[in-house]
């Protein structure tokens, strides 16, 4: 820790190279193994193709295919017969001269005086270098047109390029690491596959005077990813080793569903998880008991593969349950806990604090859970051990995770967010900011900040899937356009009755009147007077009933409607299901929480969650913003470039919709928890009776918030209406 640190790939994990033989058969030959007798793929890969290395074994190399026609993966021959079938990029070079006059002049000797070849060698033909002498190149033709070998020159006199290496034709830009203004070389996103080198890593920030030595292990990395966005410098994946749970994991049985009564009988018992085998606890007291305790926890640890063998947990020091009800209750959807252990061993990278998380205790009298009774909670486990690994931001180091479906118990432990207190008190760079419970915005100091670190990470996220990090995990997304989009969909999408279409209207005016009803009845004393106006609310009201019909064409099916806007994302990035710090440079940055439903959403429809906390009037100063800040960063970090309009457009669209369905929240939560007389006995949002009763907070504030925000920004049926005889046109549902 005492020295900068470059951190930089082996060569083997590096290490690109192109198909150079098979030029007359359509490519090369692929086999599924290493040996030469393993099976043949169907399809050859194709000569220029490049690959990177997994591995190499004596004449055998195992690739993964990053540009090019062929097998995404496979082994193949270096050489066959004398002859290379691949060569290493960096020994590759690209004609880009003579043009005009149908290639540059090849001679036979490294002089400029030797003898002139007959043929010139075609503009775009792919040569491998045998020798270079200053700005003489000795070549042999893989591609193109011309003299099978001979010697050409680098440049004109005038300094024009004749011929380029690798890493400077549009194929190499596009599959090494980029310039810092490569990706806007590249304004349709790059090459799925494309990797970067990992970020130089330092000890210190010089120009601030600041060193990182004695902090958290964590540091330096997020400070380099930090000065990679202050400079402006793409932010790409780079190559990580799967992580040593993956050989013994296993993946659960499907799901099923119990009836709740059975639910709460198979929870009074220990069943053993299906990933790694152990049983998992149903308590803090059963973790703390003899019967798992430091013991239960090494065994965890070990077939997790975050605690090495010669080392064990030798005590739990503490084992407290989260509060579960009230003000400052830990979030909605299971029991949590704090676990501080003592090592045999201790070690930099190993936490003494720990945080489990696992189902609720479904004997206890704890209001509202009974929602999540029996429901599958492998999606989070899932992602807790195949994926956090893989994120561009922070999230809390794995430690163990599994689940039974035999009972629907399942654990997560990871180290515990250090938060601090809420006490005034001036905090030191990279300290851990007082955490904060949903839709408890209005406790923060300037909650745009904290907004605007969360879009940047939704946008990382879903760059780093458009170029396929997390393949291994949810697939190879499919990439299409609109008009691809409606050629595959629209002939399934049938129109409707007019008979069906007015009562769907009939459903909508029942529906929105009963939220009308619930913000005139119920929330005088929260909702602000131009809401509360009964002329606006009948307005309102008109407006939704008109547009509902079209509520899921606005909400997914053009959400829908092209790739380049759909991604990996985390479904409720709230500021609570997130932690912040402030660097050396006063500048905020996040770690992520809660993995439960991580998966491919239209990111504009997702936002609506990131900011359902928000006070209404800074949500309208800075959605725009907010927008940009996405577009900005899912550039940066290789995805497209969107167009902000779309985006905010697309944003508005779905936000339109959960006027209405954000009305099952205030049934599900408030009415559920809280009754009239109980309701309206609340002085105001910051009530300490209304903050402390979670579901009624999380079900009102939200909802109330986008009737504000659409009755504010006084456009928004305008703006469907636009979109409805435009561009949405050809997305809408048909009544005939």
């Amino acid at each position: 820790w005492a020295i900068v640190v470059l951190v930089r790939p082996c060569d083997s994990i590096m290490q690109l190279w192109v198909v150079v033989g098979g030029g007359d058969k359509g490519g090369i030959l692929v086999r599924e193994g290493l040996e030469t007798s393993s099976p043949q793929l169907p399809e050859r890969l194709a000569t220029i193709a490049v690959v990177r290395e997994l591995e190499l074994q004596g004449g055998r190399l195992h690739f993964e295919k990053v540009h090019g026609d062929g097998p995404a993966t496979g082994w193949v021959s270096l050489s066959i017969s004398g002859k290379d079938l691949v060569a290493k990029a960096e020994e590759m070079w690209q004609v880009v001269g003579g043009r005009e006059k149908g290639g540059i002049v090849v001679r036979e000797g490294v002089d400029t005086a030797s003898t002139l070849c007959a043929e010139r060698l075609s503009t775009d033909a792919w040569i491998r270098q045998v020798e270079v002498q200053g700005e003489r190149v000795s070549f042999e033709r893989v591609s193109g047109v011309g003299p099978a070998k001979g010697w050409v020159s680098m440049t004109l006199k005038g300094g024009k390029d004749l011929i380029v290496s690798f890493q400077k034709t549009e194929i190499g830009k596009a599959v090494m690491l980029p310039s810092s203004d490569a990706t806007s070389t590249y304004p349709q996103g790059l090459p799925h596959g494309t990797v970067g080198e990992p970020i130089e890593v330092r000890m210190s920030n010089d120009e601030k005077g600041f060193s990182y030595e004695g902090l958290p292990p964590w540091v330096p990395q997020v400070a380099a990813v930090k000065r990679l966005l202050r400079e402006g410098k793409p932010y790409l994946p780079s190559p990580e080793p799967p992580p040593e749970r993956l050989e013994s994991f296993k993946d659960p049985p499907p799901f099923k569903k119990h009836p709740p009564k059975q639910v709460k009988e198979l929870l009074q018992q220990v069943y053993d998880g299906d990933c790694f085998g152990l049983p998992i606890p149903r308590t803090a007291e059963q973790i703390a008991s003899d019967k798992f305790g430091a013991e239960w926890l090494t065994r965890a640890m070990h077939t997790a593969g975050t605690l090495s063998k010669e080392n064990r947990v030798t005590r739990l020091v503490r084992v407290e349950e989260l509060n579960c009800t009230g003000y400052s209750k830990e979030g909605g959807a299971a029991m949590k806990a704090f676990i501080d252990v003592e090592y045999l061993k201790p070690e930099p990278e190993l936490h003494t604090a720990l945080f489990a998380k696992y189902t609720w205790d479904f004997s206890a009298d704890i209001p509202g859970i009974g929602m999540t009774m029996g429901q599958d909670d492998w999606p989070e486990v899932d992602v807790t051990i195949r994926c956090v690994h893989l994120l561009p931001f922070r999230a809390p180091k794995f430690y163990f995770a599994d689940i039974s479906r035999a009972n629907t118990a399942y654990i997560i432990i990871t180290e515990a967010i250090p938060y601090t207190k809420r006490n005034g008190q001036e905090l030191k760079p990279y300290e851990v900011l007082p955490g904060l419970g949903k839709c408890q915005d209005y406790l923060l100091p300037n909650p745009v900040d904290f907004y605007f670190c969360c879009f940047r990470a939704m946008g990382q996220l879903g760059a780093w899937d458009y170029l396929g990090r997390f393949d291994g995990t949810f697939g190879k997304a499919d990439r299409y356009n609109e008009q691809q989009f409606l050629a595959l969909t629209k002939p399934h999408r049938k129109p409707q009755t007019m008979k069906f279409l007015e009562m769907a209207k009939k459903t909508y005016d029942k529906q929105i009147g009963k939220m009308v009803d619930f913000i005139r009845t119920w929330c005088p004393k929260m909702a602000p007077p131009d809401l509360l106006n009964e002329d606006t609310l009948s307005r309102v009201k008109a407006e939704l009933v008109e547009m509902g019909p079209y509520f899921s064409d606005m909400s997914d099916y053009y959400q829908r409607s092209n790739s380049d806007y759909v991604g990996l994302a985390h479904v409720n990035l709230q500021v609570d299901n997130a932690w912040f710090w402030r660097d050396e440079c006063g500048d905020l940055d996040v770690g992520v929480l809660d993995w439960g439903g991580l998966s491919r959403q239209p990111f504009a429809a997702k936002f609506a969650g990131s900011v359902s906390g928000a006070d209404c009037d800074i949500l309208m100063a800075h959605i725009e913003g907010l927008c940009q800040c996405f577009v900005d960063e899912y550039h940066r970090c290789g995805g497209p470039k969107l167009p902000v309009k779309e985006v905010l457009l697309r944003f508005h669209l779905n936000y339109i919709t959960n006027l209405y369905f954000l009305y099952n929240f205030v049934t599900d939560h408030v009415f559920g928890e809280t009754t009239l007389e109980e309701f309206l006995s609340f002085t105001g949002i910051e009530d300490e009776r209304f903050q402390e009763r979670f579901y009624t907070r999380c079900g009102t504030l939200p909802a109330l918030t986008c009737w504000i925000y659409y009755v504010r920004k006084g456009d928004m049926k305008q703006m469907f209406d636009e979109w409805a005889k435009g561009a949405g046109k050809p997305f809408l549902s048909e009544f005939v």
